[in-house]
């Protein structure tokens, strides 16, 4: 990496914070989902330019940058790989991925009383709160 790679990805450590499964997400972001970044003047995902910095090989112009951990908001490379569109739904679909669920990531359990719903998908109420106070202390 140049010194201008190391300066973008020292501007993330400041902000990353490390969820019990090993994510990579950013205290108090801006989304709740995808994170973009400016690099050389273009737009581009956190995910995907992590994956290109740390996984030089690996990544290819025409890919994306798939999540092992289908978490949208997590951007550490040991969770990404490059791979097509394609690959990326038969993996969703073979996992089922949302409706099979009984726990949230954290492992709190999916109940009525520890659940919210925003634009169809649900949440857990519990990592909600522990999110939001996580933010409160930076």
């Amino acid at each position: 990496m140049d010194s201008y790679d190391q300066r973008i990805v020292a501007k993330f450590m400041k902000r990353r914070f490390i969820t019990p499964t090993g994510c990579w997400e950013l205290i108090n972001p801006a989304v709740k989902s995808y994170t973009t970044t400016r690099y050389y003047n273009e737009k581009i995902g956190l995910h995907v330019l992590m994956l290109m910095l740390f996984k030089p090989n690996e990544w290819r112009w025409g890919l994306q940058a798939n999540h092992t951990c289908n978490n949208k908001k997590c951007w550490n490379p040991d969770h990404l790989y490059a791979g097509t569109q394609s690959e990326n739904i038969i993996e969703a679909c073979i996992k089922n991925q949302n409706s099979k669920k009984t726990h949230c990531m954290y492992g709190h359990e999916f109940t009525d009383d520890n659940i919210y719903w925003d634009n169809g998908n649900r949440h857990c109420k519990t990592c909600k709160k522990e999110y939001d106070k996580q933010r409160r202390m930076v």
